[in-house]
């Protein structure tokens, strides 16, 4: 699939010109299969799983992008600083000059954080934990956010830092509409492996009971690459039917 056919799902050509640059002149499978069979620039909620190197990271930042560019404030969660760091410096780079406000919060990198309190941001670049403590001190910000993106989901198993995640992704489904009566911001998530078909999904379910509108989710994982949209999942190599719960590791 080509970068320019994206212009079908109301891409810009600025943008669309961007990622021809940066990325490539075609889609990688497991991005193809999140537009065209799952819905990425959808309203459903979507998890992708896929191995390392396969292009999962850019699913993310495509859904983020057109998010932004359609005046939805984003929210792109990572779990370190120096990732956060480094993603800030990536997205900056590449769509300030197209008028996309991009910044960055964490414990070493505050200076944005009275322009994140003002909701002056397409995209905020946030630490987990940070992000909670933003939310403590301005719980109206989720009022505002249209879509939240996680990197590295597969934290939530983590012992010491999962429940303080598997918590704010809660607080972020739950969060008082913003897009009208019934619309919530959307979740999304990121991860490098993924748990098992059990852990994730139990954790999917008790979430997916608020009334969030979407949670897109990209993970990495031993396997093939998969696309699971509402707790349905599909492998992409060979092709297959959608399936219910079922693990790429």
């Amino acid at each position: 699939m080509k970068v320019d056919t994206l212009e079908a799902y109301n891409i810009p050509p600025d943008i669309l010109q961007i990622w021809r640059d940066q990325v490539g002149p075609e889609l990688l499978p497991v991005q193809e299969r999140a537009v065209k069979e799952f819905g990425l620039f959808g309203d459903g909620n979507l998890i992708v799983f896929s191995p390392t190197s396969s292009g999962k990271t850019f699913v993310g930042e495509m859904a983020a992008v057109k998010a932004a560019r359609e005046n939805t404030k984003v929210f792109y969660l990572v779990p370190q600083k120096a990732l956060a760091a480094e993603k800030f410096e990536e997205l900056r780079r590449r769509y300030d000059p197209v008028g996309i406000k991009v910044v960055v919060s964490s414990r070493d990198r505050r200076e944005f954080d009275q322009e994140i309190e003002r909701r002056d941001f397409q995209i905020a670049i946030v630490v987990f934990e940070k992000l909670q403590a933003l939310l403590v001190g301005k719980p109206q910000l989720m009022e505002a956010v249209g879509l939240v993106v996680v990197d590295e989901l597969q934290m939530i198993t983590d012992r010491e830092r999962g429940p303080a995640l598997e918590l704010l992704l809660t607080k972020l489904r739950i969060a008082a509409p913003s897009h009208g009566s019934s619309a919530y911001p959307p979740c999304s998530g990121v991860r490098r492996r993924s748990p098992s078909g059990s852990e994730r999904n139990s954790w999917w379910t008790r979430a997916g009971r608020s009334s969030c509108a979407r949670v897109f989710s990209v993970e990495a994982c031993s396997g093939t690459a998969s696309t699971t949209p509402n707790k349905r999942a599909a492998r992409s190599s060979p092709p297959s039917r959608a399936t219910s719960g079922r693990s790429c590791s």
